[in-house]
């Protein structure tokens, strides 16, 4: 499974690290201290955090000076003063429960929420398109393992699977892989445009409308760290490259071996 470029995992367990955080101005009030830590926060984190990892949020908590902060897709709260910075889980005593493991769960389900909304037409099907169990595949062009499984879908056809295609291109959305991941959804063909490009073949780099965007975005949010990212239509994430025989066995299918 071809991992997405994302913050160190360090990061998600709690430790002390400096960061040479300036000591915050005197503020008129609570609001004007907030504004000022959150941004140092932001401002601070850019110094410590991978090259190309983005700061997507900073937000107070209930907890004065603990920060949630969203690199990616990961969740953090931060807690800083003076020359040091601490991240790490938060938990909440009372009802025992971990605001990062909970923050992440809504979130994922959410996101599921919407993908269930997503019209196929909005997707690339492959497969048995009248298949009655089906996978959602989050997939990338030039990733070495979706061009694998991407090999194994007319098993998977035969065994009466369907594959829904979200395009995922992991080096980003001003990329290579996404101006590809958009000509394959405007070839006139999108599946044998599909087959093509992950065969190594260039295609016609055609622009039009198309989701892409919204697949790469919606990826994040569901959790989405590398690709190929498997989801079976009960809500079951399967990981990453799995044999078709495996597939069709956890979808309840024969598989083509069988």
């Amino acid at each position: 499974m071809t991992r997405n470029f994302r913050p160190d995992r360090a990061l998600t367990r709690v430790v002390m690290l400096a960061a040479a955080l300036a000591i915050a101005p005197p503020v008129v009030n609570a609001q004007d201290r907030v504004t000022v830590e959150m941004d140092a926060v932001r401002e601070n984190l850019l110094k410590i955090i991978p090259d190309g990892a983005t700061i997507t949020s900073v937000e107070p908590t209930d907890m004065q000076g603990v920060y949630h902060v969203r690199i990616g897709n990961e969740h953090l709260y931060v807690y800083s003063h003076a020359g040091f910075v601490l991240i790490g889980e938060v938990y909440d005593t009372d009802r025992r429960v971990s605001w990062t493991r909970e923050r992440q769960n809504r979130e994922q389900q959410l996101a599921i929420q919407e993908l269930d909304g997503i019209p196929e037409s909005r997707m690339i099907i492959m497969g048995d398109p009248e298949g009655k169990r089906y996978i959602t595949v989050f997939t990338d062009t030039d990733c070495g393992w979706c061009q694998k499984f991407h090999r194994d879908v007319p098993a998977l056809k035969e065994g009466g699977l369907k594959v829904r295609y979200m395009m995922w291109p992991r080096a980003g959305l001003d990329s290579d892989s996404y101006r590809e991941a958009v000509a394959v959804w405007c070839a006139a063909d999108q599946g044998d445009a599909m087959t093509r490009a992950k065969a190594g073949e260039e295609i016609e780099r055609k622009v039009c409308e198309n989701p892409v965007d919204e697949h790469y975005q919606l990826g994040f949010r569901l959790g989405v760290q590398g690709t190929p990212f498997i989801m079976l239509d009960d809500g079951r994430v399967l990981g990453g490259y799995v044999a078709p025989e495996k597939l069709l066995a956890e979808a309840g299918l024969q598989s083509a071996d069988g």
